[in-house]
């Protein structure tokens, strides 16, 4: 059964997660990945599941962390090039929390392009505005059965005003878009500091 999507544990775990940006709390960045993933049930059930995998990734955050000393993402994957895994991945027999998370920044990606795209450009079919942050953002990272999948999900997402509706509730295009750039602003700090933790710490290509 697929989770509800809530705006407001979003938003609650976006500001926790945000707290200490040098120390990104594992749990609230992980569960808010998880309400972004549900929102994507709204978006029809073959793009959603094109995104399935985010619940795994999520659950494989907080499965590293168990027994952990470290509650803090970028002190975790330190911890992990020290040790020499941050690029282990499921067929190692471990996925770290390294390569995961880097998964999960090009989702972030991709969701901060879709609501800028939602957000700006008022005319475009909510296909298009799906299409184009796909391709900007995350088809350059999946393989080419996935980039298929995606595609033909894209093909059914409903229009703009009835996903709206679905997600947000029956609220004015003012209101959605009000709460689609607080989901920008909360969650645009935490997708920068991992960016440019990645970058200084030569992770973005991992494989």
């Amino acid at each position: 059964m697929v989770s509800q999507f809530d705006i407001n544990k979003l938003f609650e775990h976006l500001e926790q997660a945000a707290v200490n940006l040098d120390e990104i709390h594992y749990l609230h960045f992980a569960d808010a990945m998880l309400e972004f993933s549900n929102s994507f049930a709204f978006l029809g059930r073959a793009l959603s599941m094109a995104f399935s995998d985010i619940t795994s990734k999520a659950a494989i955050i907080k499965n590293n962390f168990q027994g952990s000393q470290f509650t803090g993402l970028q002190s975790m994957i330190s911890d992990e090039i020290r040790r020499g895994v941050e690029r282990f991945h499921q067929d190692d027999h471990h996925a770290s929390t390294a390569r995961t998370i880097l998964r999960l920044m090009w989702f972030f990606d991709f969701l901060r392009q879709l609501i800028i795209n939602f957000s700006t450009h008022l005319d475009w079919k909510m296909s298009k505005c799906v299409s184009e942050a796909y391709d900007d953002a995350f088809g350059p990272h999946h393989p080419w059965p996935v980039r298929m999948a995606a595609k033909v999900g894209i093909k059914t997402v409903p229009n703009r005003e009835e996903y709206g509706r679905r997600l947000l509730g029956d609220i004015s295009l003012e209101r959605q878009l009000e709460l689609f750039n607080r989901m920008l602003e909360l969650s645009s700090p935490i997708r920068e500091a991992l960016w440019n933790f990645y970058k200084r710490n030569n992770l973005t290509e991992l494989p």
